[in-house]
């Protein structure tokens, strides 16, 4: 039987509400040949964004760290904190 890893998807996010929940929708929805989840968890790195882009991705069921110093590096190195 081959190990399964962990897998985790990252995405930094400036004020991305029209995308960011069929994105995270998306990403939750992928399965392998078993139908197991692809994704273990969906972590949105929210960068200061001020158009409820953290709040819609919680709600389509991801983790959202808030980073507010912008730059896709502070976002990226924030989400792999969690």
């Amino acid at each position: 039987m081959r190990k399964r890893h962990t897998v985790y998807a990252i995405i930094p996010a400036l004020n991305e509400a029209e995308a960011i929940v069929d994105v995270v929708k998306e990403l939750c929805a992928l399965r392998d040949e078993s139908e197991r989840p692809l994704i273990d968890r969906v972590i949105v790195a929210d960068n200061g964004s001020t158009d409820g882009t953290g709040a819609l991705a919680l709600e389509a069921g991801a983790i959202v760290i808030q980073e507010p110093r912008r730059g896709y590096g502070y976002a990226c190195m924030a989400a792999i904190t969690v």
